[in-house]
């Protein structure tokens, strides 16, 4: 297992995972309504799951615990391999977004993730710069969010396919009767997933 840095897909640096990693990192504070933009390329020829989670706690026993969504590429669904895809109960049951008739892998992929943990609902939306499709749907959780997290699942640890990505910022949307909206910059992001020199506080997940 490694972490490794690739080419940058927006800006001056991207993060990247390969063989069997996953990685996370928790939020300052937990956040019951908020929305997460990212770009990310997943690899053509991943064996199992490869994405982003959002989970209600900081926990570092598995990549899933109190998972509430996850969203990514799941390899080992045949055709389905090519779509990407989300899932509210930790990797059980997917459900698959069509992006036109593209293949997905290995396409800059530009995720929004908005949640809110009050209303128990999310939305997905993603594009990769031609087609854009978006998704409502139940929450199965009403705690906040209190952790990121991306995360590549190889059985054949001799491939060395990766998942590459940047973020492009996270938004504190206030609840009802809340005065504005809190809008966080690149700078939080860069504390919660490029900060690497500062490994005492990056949470590395079992997997």
């Amino acid at each position: 297992m490694y972490v490794e840095q690739f080419a940058p897909l927006d800006g001056d640096g991207s993060w990247g995972l390969s063989d069997t990693y996953a990685l996370g990192r928790g939020l300052s504070n937990s956040l019951a309504v908020g929305q997460w933009t990212l770009l990310a390329r997943h690899g053509s020829d991943v064996n199992s799951f490869c994405g982003f989670n959002l989970r209600t706690s900081t926990s570092t026993e598995s990549f899933k615990t109190d998972e509430i969504l996850r969203f990514g590429i799941n390899y080992d669904e045949g055709a389905n391999a090519m779509r990407v895809c989300f899932s509210t109960n930790a990797d059980a049951d997917y459900a698959y977004l069509d992006l036109g008739d593209d293949d997905v892998r290995d396409a800059d992929l530009e995720y929004s993730i908005a949640w809110s943990t009050v209303a128990g609902s999310f939305t997905l939306g993603v594009g990769n710069g031609k087609d854009y499709v978006e998704v409502t749907a139940d929450l199965p959780s009403g705690s906040p969010v209190a952790m990121l997290g991306a995360g590549i699942f190889e059985m054949n640890l001799d491939d060395k396919d990766d998942l590459t990505f940047d973020d492009y910022g996270i938004s504190v949307i206030p609840e009802p009767g809340a005065a504005g909206t809190v809008v966080l910059g690149a700078w939080l992001l860069q504390r919660l997933f490029r900060s690497r020199i500062r490994r005492t506080s990056r949470h590395v997940l079992q997997v």
